[in-house]
């Protein structure tokens, strides 16, 4: 629904904008109506003259429907129709009517609330309502004015005369001239008198009929009505209205004019068999002949270097003649290129061209130009003179017609420069894909390099051309090497290769191109010792283009460099071309050092084939298709790409652990190895340990696999062997060690019995025994004890490995405390000292560790001799090992008897000398073999000895 607004501060004409303009861009009206000149009244009064409802709501109700949009408050005085009417006739055509009258944006009223308010018409009395609707509408409720449409049947009673109707209309116009207010007067043409109409016309500026809105030329003002000089201001009226009519005629004929030149120039332009020059001349003269001119042209203008070329005209002038050229500043045209804009001379002298060459020697008195802005080309006038004065000035309709003229040259002639540009651009990208063409066809460097330098000098007219490029040798180092055309390689073989001087560098950094039309005027020229320019006895060069060889990774390959011994040779196509010729060159380039290196990669590749016992195979990016493969007999060769290997060559059964791995080194981009089955060429199942290397190209991205393929069928054969020779080994060694549990179980009975019958034999016989017999039943029971000893030290070394106990972290410091205490009976008796360094902390079985130490250390002190034994233990870490010894004093071993005191039951010395089982240090090799160390023993007959072994620092595997 409409808002309340703002209100109007535009003086005299305040319902301008929402009347008059509002019905000027409503669809359902028509006429452009403009404001009446020399009157002072309001533009919003509107008189509707109609002949049935319809007609007379198709322009009511939208007039109401503008007003609720712009905020104003709407009042309806309903007559002809009845308020019900009314209201469904503004709801059919889209006006929210429940809340325009809920908000007192719309009121609907009769005749007897307005204009018989007092019981009769009282002109004095609605002239005050309506003044006082205003009042509260604006200053009380903020509504932007006040819009009226007021259905004008009441008047036709008896009661209220003709004259009184026409008075208070033509009150009207003069009371709310200052204020916002727009008021639509219904006139039913088929009830009112049409001495009445005639008279209705003559009060309302503005007429609205048939859904037209148009001014009133009927419109009498109130004062000439009602005024004292009536006759004399009505003849003023009508000589008035004549003269405007007869204008309006002149007016109308120069229209027709203009749209028959409008129409004309659509003819010429929509020409399509009118050739382009053609076409310009039938518009100049199309021109000269609408503005009544002789003289018609364009001319090419450069303000910067003040310069006026003629190039077309229309006419015979002495001195406007195409080719001909004269100062800017000595032309009116001069005045577009200063502004732009549309420029009229029609008083040379008054406007300052008295004394220029257009005036003092062209004569031209009249000038029409306008400036035309040519993209990618010079700027020019379009213009028209004549060597007569014109009186009158240009119209509009000339000044735009002139305009659209300029406009259509102005699209031509950009049209034609980009064709031109277009045809240009052709060429060159016809001439730079021939030359690629041919290029990239061409392998080798040293050709490829000359067939460049061939193609540029011969394309750029030089008179020489030269190309020096960077080579890789085969130790990396770079140097560079330099073709020639146009001239012999004499005209340069005395001369040192160029170096990054101020004219060379931008090119071999590869920072852009350099083209000179006169490269000794340049500053950059001279600056360099020790020539400050070129050598005595080069080819002369003044023109000079030289464009850097960039490949896509941003290397510079090296330059192309043109000479001419004359100025201004190289255009601006010259260098596109040979920018474009360079980019094909260093691609070109980039593929012949491909080409070599994948040649070479090839040859290494056959050089490894052939000196390689192994498989070696090719894969792609993907291992989506095997491209090569030479299996020396193991596998059948492949010699053209396939993608079924998977199929030919792996076992059925490693398929699928083939891909996982495979898919896996492509996901990472890292190495491939497996050992997998493979199907041999005589058809038989075989065993290859396969390795793939990715080859990445300067993106990271993958390329291609080199791998090879090793048979290890044999080795297989010989691990399956061996992994069952160790089934029965450890067999073997579960059943011996399970007899020798049971033995040493079973030999503990007899031999108890043995050593208490023997025990009993000399309790109770012992008088009757002689010497030798004691003696004998000593040595009885002394076997029987070592023997118990030997089975118990069996029993214990059976035991070693059959705890399922996992390694822990042992603290060795603790281990050899607890070795320590369990020896202490022996270290008091032998008065032995034990020492140690502070020990690490391992991975290891803590029982099986304290026995190690206890074994060392009991050993240490049984074999220390005459002397206390001194025993220390130390600890060193080695790679990832630590190295445990434990060092003596004692009688020390030969050196040759090293490995075999590790033996079970093997002594160096008879019980009689020292005791013992001779299965300690056998423990002590099982334990540390169980640990994943090794044992052994560095020392000298009466030296001491020094017992070491080895314990992993991170956790490990328990041996078995």
């Amino acid at each position: 629904m409409s808002q309340q607004g703002e209100r109007s501060d535009q003086p005299g004409t305040p319902g301008l904008e929402s009347g008059l303009e509002a019905l000027r861009q409503s669809p359902e009206f028509r006429g452009p109506v403009e404001s009446l000149d020399g009157h002072d009244h309001a533009n919003d009064h509107f008189a509707l003259i109609y002949k049935n409802r319809d007609e007379q709501f198709a322009a009511a109700i939208p007039f109401i429907r503008q007003g609720l949009e712009q905020g104003e408050r709407c009042l309806y005085v309903a007559d002809d129709n009845s308020k019900a009417e009314v209201l469904e006739a503004m709801r059919a055509r889209g006006i929210d009517v429940d809340g325009a009258l809920d908000s007192g944006a719309l009121s609907v009223h009769t005749e007897a609330d307005t204009y018989r308010r007092t019981g009769t018409f009282n002109q004095d009395a609605i002239l005050e309502f309506w003044e006082d609707s205003l009042t509260e509408a604006t200053d009380e409720d903020g509504y932007t004015g006040i819009r009226a449409a007021t259905e004008m049947t009441w008047a036709l009673d008896e009661n209220t005369s003709p004259d009184q109707l026409v008075e208070y209309e033509a009150a009207l116009n003069s009371l709310f001239q200052n204020e916002d207010y727009t008021v639509m007067c219904q006139y039913n043409r088929e009830r009112f008198p049409p001495e009445v109409l005639e008279d209705v016309i003559q009060t309302h500026p503005l007429l609205i009929h048939d859904n037209v809105i148009s001014h009133n030329v009927y419109y009498t003002p109130p004062e000439e009505v009602f005024g004292p000089e009536q006759p004399a201001d009505r003849v003023d009226r009508m000589m008035g209205t004549l003269r405007e009519r007869t204008e309006a005629k002149t007016e109308l004929q120069r229209s027709k004019e203009h749209e028959q030149a409008q129409q004309r120039l659509y003819e010429i332009v929509a020409d399509s068999d009118l050739p382009f020059d053609d076409k310009l001349q039938a518009v100049l003269e199309l021109g000269c002949e609408r503005f009544d001119l002789e003289y018609g042209g364009i001319a090419r203008i450069d303000p910067a270097t003040d310069l006026f070329e003629v190039e077309t005209i229309r006419g015979d002038h002495d001195h406007l003649v195409p080719g001909e050229q004269y100062p800017l500043s000595e032309t009116y045209c001069r005045s577009v290129a200063d502004d732009g804009e549309t420029a009229v001379v029609t008083d040379p002298v008054s406007e300052g061209f008295e004394g220029k060459l257009c005036y003092e020697r062209f004569g031209v008195q009249t000038y029409l130009g306008t400036r035309l802005e040519v993209d990618g080309d010079d700027d020019r006038t379009f213009f028209f003179a004549s060597n007569e004065p014109r009186e009158e000035g240009f119209s509009e309709a000339e000044r735009t017609f002139h305009h659209l003229m300029g406009q259509w040259v102005e699209y031509e002639l950009e049209r034609r420069q980009a064709a031109e540009a277009l045809r240009e651009q052709t060429h060159t990208l016809e001439t730079i894909n021939q030359v690629g063409n041919s290029l990239a066809a061409e392998l080798d460097l040293e050709n490829l390099v000359q067939k460049v330098t061939d193609a540029g000098t011969e394309i750029t007219g030089a008179e020489f051309g030269a190309f020096f490029y960077n080579v890789i040798d085969d130790q990396g180092e770079s140097y560079t090497l330099y073709t020639l055309s146009g001239v012999p390689d004499e005209a340069f073989e005395d001369f040192p290769m160029p170096r990054n001087t101020e004219v060379f560098g931008p090119t071999f950094h590869g920072e852009g191109v350099v083209r000179s039309d006169d490269i000794t005027n340049d500053p950059r020229y001279g600056n360099n010792a020790p020539y400050n320019g070129m050598p005595e006895g080069h080819l002369p060069v003044c023109s000079y283009l030289a464009v850097p060889v960039i490949s896509n990774s941003g290397e510079v390959h090296g330059g192309l460099f043109f000479g001419h011994s004359e100025p201004g040779v190289f255009t601006e196509k010259d260098e596109n071309i040979i920018t474009g010729i360079s980019a094909q060159a260093a691609v070109a380039i980039d593929n012949a050092r491909l080409y070599e290196t994948a040649r070479e990669s090839e040859q290494r590749f056959r050089a490894l084939v052939t000196a390689s016992s192994e498989a070696v195979f090719r894969m792609g990016p993907d291992w989506d298709e095997m491209q090569h493969l030479e299996a020396q007999g193991f596998l059948a060769d492949t010699n053209e790409p396939t993608s079924d290997w998977l199929d030919k060559y792996i076992h059925p059964n490693d398929q699928e652990r083939v891909m996982e791995a495979v898919n896996e080194a492509v996901r990472t981009k890292s190495t491939f190895e497996l050992e997998h089955r493979v199907e041999q060429v005589d058809g038989s199942l075989g065993w290859s340990f396969t390795r793939a290397v990715p080859m990445l190209n300067e993106d990271g991205d993958i390329e291609e696999w080199i791998g090879m393929a090793s048979d290890v069928t044999e080795r297989k054969r010989r691990q399956q062997e061996l992994e069952q020779t160790n089934a029965q080994l450890e067999r073997s060694n579960a059943e011996l060690k399970r007899f020798a549990y049971a033995a040493s179980h079973d030999l503990q009975e007899p031999l108890r019995m043995v050593s208490s019958y023997v025990q009993l034999l000399e309790q109770r016989y012992a008088d009757d025994l002689d010497a030798d017999a004691q003696e004998y039943i000593e040595f009885a029971v002394d076997g029987a004890d070592r023997m118990r000893e030997m089975i118990d030290a069996l029993l214990q070394y059976s035991r070693l490995n059959t705890s399922d106990k996992e390694f822990e972290p042992v603290d060795c410091n603790d281990v050899l405390a607890q070795a320590t205490d369990n020896l202490q009976i022996a270290i008091e008796e032998s008065s032995a000292e034990i020492t140690s360094d502070s020990l690490p902390t391992v991975m290891g079985d803590e029982q099986q560790l304290v026995q190690l130490f206890q074994n060392l250390l009991d050993n240490a002190i049984t074999y220390a001799g005459d002397e206390p034994p001194h025993i220390h233990v130390t600890a060193e870490k080695q790679n990832d090992e630590w190295v445990l010894s434990v060092q003596d004093n004692g009688i020390g071993i030969g050196s040759e008897k090293a490995e075999e005191i590790f033996e079970v039951f093997n002594r160096l010395h008879t019980t009689d000398e020292y005791a013992g089982t001779g299965i300690g240090l056998a423990l002590c090799q099982r334990i540390v073999d169980i640990h994943n160390g090794r044992i052994w023993v560095e020392s000298e007959l009466g030296e001491g000895s020094t017992f070491s072994f080895t314990v992993p620092e991170k956790k490990a595997s328990k041996s078995a």
